[in-house]
């Protein structure tokens, strides 16, 4: 015990206390709802609102106590990141069991914040270098370069335009989290007296991670409008399914429907809503004729010949920053860009 050998981690503690902290804080909040129902007199409210004030200054004492004997600039830094990890771990659930994002997705989210939340927890970096999702990244770039034959170029557009689609999501999670730690942030800046160069850093972090992933967003609207339509489709859909969940539980609970239709129903439902939880494999809608016509090349061919060379066109899907050809490389196809930009770049002594 003198060692403190028996103390839970600081983050931990730290978590612990502003856990107690956010729950007291929200208690008082509801005080004057709960006044206004009638549950108590308002002597016994009053009594409660001083307890909780009397606890929330308590709480507010021993974490700054350990601001003062444990925890540097640094340090703060990183717990007050854990706490943001944390809280986007809580969203990404959330998001997840309301049918918002796919598993897909949600995998892939879990998966890279569990690491970052272990490496701050236990190292202190955050960082993940070689990680599951770093492997996963040299998988995809993998598969990229394997798009530039044309033999298996076919095989795996299916799964290029799935993980246009994931990336979508992730995106979108993602640029949720963002605005969500800002919020913490703030609310945590006004609960605690957290260092102000603490809270600027992780603000000017999480608003550059927010207008990135907003970046994102906008530039898949615009060079794939729809995989954006349809990806939005299927989420109404499985938002209305899981609403329609909700009414058929709250009805057989309340003696509305009987059980055994209520559960055959929900059986149902919850089919529809694995459906819309399959792998997405959006179809990119583009005239090959239309685009041939755009290519000077072609413009001397008689016009019923151009059906004969769009039916040679197959698709590929490119995601921001791969490489279509490489200097050096024997080509194996001509690419015809249907949307987008591509930047062309040489090396003079390539």
């Amino acid at each position: 015990h003198g060692l403190h050998l028996d103390l839970p981690p600081l983050a931990d503690r730290v978590s612990r206390l502003e856990g107690d902290l956010a729950a007291r804080q929200k208690a008082l909040e509801r005080l004057p709802e709960l006044l206004a129902g009638g549950l108590f007199s308002g002597a016994v409210g009053e009594r409660l609102r001083a307890r909780c004030e009397t606890e929330l200054q308590g709480l507010k004492a021993q974490i700054e106590s350990l601001r003062r004997t444990e925890l540097n600039h640094q340090r703060e830094h990183q717990l007050l990141q854990l706490r943001c990890l944390t809280e986007e771990h809580s969203l990404y659930l959330d998001l997840f069991n309301h049918g918002q994002i796919s598993e897909a997705a949600f995998g892939r989210l879990i998966g890279v914040l569990g690491e970052r939340i272990d490496s701050l927890r236990y190292e202190g970096s955050g960082a993940t270098a070689l990680s599951a999702a770093w492997w996963a990244a040299q998988a995809e770039k993998i598969l990229a370069r394997s798009a530039r034959w044309p033999l298996v170029r076919s095989l795996i557009e299916p799964l290029r335009r799935r993980l246009i689609a994931r990336d979508y999501e992730l995106n979108w999670a993602r640029y949720q989290g963002a605005r969500r730690n800002l919020e913490l942030i703030d609310e945590l800046a006004r609960l605690e007296s957290v260092d102000d160069a603490t809270v600027a850093d992780l603000k000017e972090g999480y608003r550059a991670d927010a207008d990135r992933h907003r970046r994102q967003l906008d530039l898949t609207a615009e060079q794939f409008p729809e995989f954006v339509a349809g990806l939005h489709e299927r989420l109404g859909r499985r938002l209305l399914l899981v609403a329609e969940m909700a009414v058929v539980e709250d009805r057989a609970e309340h003696g509305v429907i009987p059980r055994v239709v209520a559960d055959q129903l929900g059986e149902e439902l919850r089919r529809q809503i694995r459906e819309t939880r399959e792998p997405f494999v959006p179809a990119i809608q583009a005239d090959p004729i239309a685009l041939l016509r755009k290519v000077p090349l072609f413009n001397g061919l008689a016009e019923g010949e151009l059906p004969h060379i769009a039916a040679l066109l197959k698709p590929l899907s490119m995601r921001e920053g791969e490489e279509i050809v490489a200097q050096g490389e024997t080509g194996h196809s001509m690419f015809l860009i249907a949307r987008g930009v591509v930047r062309v770049s040489r090396e003079a002594d390539g």
